[in-house]
């Protein structure tokens, strides 16, 4: 019965070991913030950052970092850091929109009494192959 219950305790321990996001480390390349892990073979995108030009706008998801395939928009690193995904603008992005702003807000963080001015910038995204969520 004791091996039993040893087993069992082993078995939970395990798999939940097997979801968890410390395996997830996070690295920047090519304007994108990248969630990945080695060992479970798999990466997440977790922000975009954007640099203000026209250019940029045009987001083009890379399929691998380094020959690991990114197959989700957004995951968790470290000790279960969530990281959704978004775009994320420079300073100098800010400086361009609006230099005489001392307040930015993503549209989920504003508040009515804080608005003075929205602008609106669309992003065209070319989602790779790999993305599955």
């Amino acid at each position: 019965m004791k091996h039993l219950v040893v087993f069992i305790l082993c078995v939970i321990i395990c798999l939940s070991f097997s979801g968890c996001s410390l395996l997830y480390d996070i690295d920047t390349v090519d304007n994108f913030d990248v969630g990945y892990s080695t060992s479970l073979n798999n990466a997440f995108l977790s922000s975009y950052i954007w640099d203000g030009t026209d250019e940029t706008t045009n987001i083009v998801v890379p399929e691998k970092y380094e020959d690991i395939p990114i197959t989700e928009f957004g995951g968790y690193y470290g000790r279960g850091v969530p990281c959704s995904f978004n775009i994320r603008p420079t300073e100098s992005a800010k400086e361009k929109l609006c230099d005489k702003s001392d307040e930015w807000f993503y549209i989920s963080d504003i508040r009515n009494d804080k608005i003075r001015n929205i602008r609106t910038i669309n992003f065209n995204v070319h989602i790779s192959k790999n993305i599955k969520k």
